[in-house]
Order: C-alpha cells, then sequence, then structure tokens
C-alpha cells in the first residue's frame, strides 16, 4: 500500500478562500495530480489552481525540496477551451509535469481537465484512490478520456 498523500496545505501557502484545490490524488514525480476545490469556478481561480499544483509538485522534487517557497513567475501558451464554463469545478483535476528542472527555477506543464468515460470506479474517474491512466492503472482505464478546460505552460522561480 503506498503511503498517505500529504495535504495539500502542507506543500502551498495558500489558505481558504484563496486555495483553489482540494486535495492531491497521485503523486508519481516528475507528475503530481490534483482535485480542485469547489470554489474554483472562475478563470483566474483556474490559473491560479494550475499555479498552485505546480508549487506543491515543486516542494515534492527532491532537487527543490530544499529551497524556498516556489514563486509563479510567468505563464506561456495558456489556453482555455471554450464552452467549458458549465463544468463543475469539483470535478476538474489538474496534472501538471516538471518539464525543467534547473537551479533557481522551473518550466511546469499543466493540463486541467474533466475526465469521463469512468468505468465505474466512483466519481471522477477514480479507483482506490489512483487517477485512472496512472502507473498500474487497470485495463478499463483506456475508456476513461480527458476533456480538457485549460492548459500551459507554468514559469516558477523561488523566494530566498
Amino acid at each position: 500500500m503506498p503511503p498517505p498523500l500529504p495535504p495539500i496545505t502542507s506543500l502551498v501557502r495558500h489558505r481558504p478562500p484563496f486555495l483553489f484545490l482540494s486535495h492531491l490524488v497521485e503523486v508519481a514525480p516528475p507528475t503530481l495530480t490534483a482535485r480542485f476545490a469547489p470554489s474554483a469556478t472562475t478563470r483566474p481561480a483556474l490559473l491560479d489552481g494550475l499555479g498552485q499544483a505546480s508549487a506543491a509538485l515543486l516542494r515534492l522534487t527532491p532537487a527543490y525540496a530544499k529551497l524556498p517557497t516556489p514563486v509563479f513567475a510567468g505563464m506561456e501558451d495558456l489556453v482555455f477551451a471554450p464552452g467549458r464554463g458549465g463544468v463543475d469545478p469539483a470535478t476538474v483535476l489538474v496534472t501538471v509535469t516538471l518539464a525543467a528542472a534547473r537551479r533557481r527555477y522551473g518550466v511546469v506543464h499543466a493540463v486541467a481537465y474533466v475526465p469521463v468515460g469512468d468505468s465505474g470506479g466512483g466519481a471522477g474517474g477514480r479507483r482506490s484512490g489512483r487517477l485512472h491512466g496512472g502507473k498500474g492503472a487497470p485495463a478499463a482505464a483506456a475508456e476513461v478520456r480527458k476533456v480538457e478546460v485549460a492548459r500551459g505552460k507554468l514559469l516558477f522561480s523561488f523566494l530566498d
């Protein structure tokens, strides 16, 4: 049995009402998946949630574990899917992957999406606490697809 995942509040400094992630779903470095909080209802909240997930991933990356707090420094290629405004934020997951790890900054690719076509594993495409499609996922995970809500590349630096 894998060790329990840390609470999101142990990895980022944000607190409600400015914490836009409810909990981690899976951590498999260099990738992290988290669930959005029900309060993440606007594009700015969605963007901040992408940043919070990225900061949590950097805090869990050994190369950055002892560095100061990661700070959102910029974004590139940010795209919001048209017509997704009515999506229930509690169904949205974000997956972030470390794309470049440098000494004083990191580049993270982020995708927010809604898993659809759940094969009976429960709400949001989960089974036994693991996201379908992850390592060791059951064969039925192929039935789960992702409807993207937003994607982009986020740049981070570290406070001294």
